[in-house]
């Protein structure tokens, strides 16, 4: 299944769970992990635009506001985002997001030498785990988001998650 068609669109009631969800875990993911291995990973399969049509933001915009609220933030080595999704509008809107969460402009990567965002045009199965690998993330925590518009991860994905020591996968 694929994305809404208008973007962005309206969020439901379980989603706004859902990322109540995320905030919770992510505000307690964080600390626990930076004290531990000073670099974290957050990657995204489906990002979506970032924003639903009320301004509500999207999980993107939550795991960087998470991140950066964190009592270890000035502790972390380095902190990965890595957002993916298939769809140009849904890329476009996310890097807007991003950019105003971040007070830069994002027409790349941003990097600013402790947190590193990546914003990707392209299908999840095909390129997440090779944008994982190209950063050197495999080795540190990785967080995975794979909430599919209600599709189906492909196991292959899940099987390669499931064999990292890190890895975990919402």
């Amino acid at each position: 299944m694929s994305s809404p068609t208008k973007v962005p669109w309206d969020r439901a009631p379980h989603t706004a769970a859902k990322h109540d969800l995320y905030r919770y875990y992510m505000d307690a993911w964080f600390p626990i992990l930076i004290q531990r291995f000073g670099e974290v990973t957050v990657a995204e399969g489906f990002a979506g635009p970032g924003i639903y049509s009320q301004g509500e933001p999207g999980s993107p915009i939550i795991a960087l506001q998470s991140f950066k609220r964190s009592s270890a933030y000035r502790q972390c080595r380095r902190a990965r985002f890595i957002f993916v999704d298939h769809t140009k509008a849904c890329i476009d809107m996310l890097r807007g997001e991003v950019a105003k969460e971040l007070g830069h402009y994002l027409d790349t990567d941003y990097d600013d030498g402790r947190m590193r965002v990546l914003v990707r045009r392209g299908r999840c199965e095909s390129i997440l785990t090779g944008l994982l690998a190209d950063e050197g993330a495999w080795d540190k925590p990785v967080l995975a988001l794979l909430d599919s518009y209600g599709g189906a991860v492909p196991a292959s994905m899940l099987t390669e998650f499931g064999s990292r020591q890190r890895a975990e996968v919402i």
